[in-house]
């Protein structure tokens, strides 16, 4: 054993323990969340386009999923990077990420495909989650309602204010808060086609409005 060893066992023990208390906070961003887009009145949602009876059968009425397919102009994506930040590949973290895609994709109203990760270097206390999710949205502003109800339900937040949602658009919304002991700004958006959650880590809302519009643009990408 080197006079390192000790030094780097517990740099090992303390980076597993901030994984772990990460994942018990994104497990109550993730309900939340969830929750309060289950809440959203189902007339706030978008509506099926209704089919000429001459072409088609009476259960043929376009769905919302089949119309945004045929005209989705955005998608949802994990870049290599965010805000300069690398992709992580902590195991518990990417455990943590595909269980939180997997619970949208089963769970949430009209979802079509999402994408969730972490990105940042959690020695230097710097990270940044994503959860991104495609699906057509009625109405942006009754969507980012239902989430900031369940987030605000789930977490220790303040209130969220309305912050610049950049050229992409949409209602979006910034909030502080506090999972696991950890200070958290949490971001939101809603668009026509897409909505998600950034959260910045060991950061405050006032200080992310920039960087929340740059990663929403990197994550939030125009179809090909």
């Amino acid at each position: 054993m080197t006079d390192q060893t000790p030094r780097l066992e517990a740099y090992q023990s303390k980076r597993s323990r901030t994984a772990v208390w990460l994942a018990l906070g994104v497990a109550v961003i993730t309900a939340g969340l969830v929750g309060g887009l289950l809440l959203i009145p189902r007339a706030d949602r978008a509506e099926p386009i209704a089919v000429p009876t001459a072409f088609a059968s009476p259960s043929a009425a376009e769905t919302p999923a089949a119309r945004a397919t045929e005209a989705a102009t955005r998608k949802v994506t994990l870049p290599a990077k965010l805000l300069s930040q690398p992709r992580l590949t902590d195991a518990t973290l990417q455990k943590l990420a595909d269980s939180m895609t997997l619970q949208f994709k089963d769970t949430a109203p009209e979802t079509e495909d999402a994408v969730s990760g972490f990105y940042g270097n959690l020695a230097k206390q710097k990270l940044t989650m994503v959860i991104a999710i495609d699906a057509p949205v009625g109405n942006p502003a009754s969507w980012a309602s239902g989430m900031t109800h369940g987030l605000k339900t789930s977490l220790n937040a303040g209130p969220f204010h309305d912050v610049n949602p950049g050229p992409l658009g949409g209602s979006a919304k910034c909030a502080d808060a506090k999972a696991s002991g950890i200070t958290i700004a949490v971001c939101l958006w809603a668009d026509q086609e897409t909505y998600g959650v950034l959260g910045f880590y060991y950061r405050t809302s006032a200080s992310v409005t920039s960087d929340f519009v740059k990663a929403r643009a990197a994550v939030e990408l125009p179809t090909p």
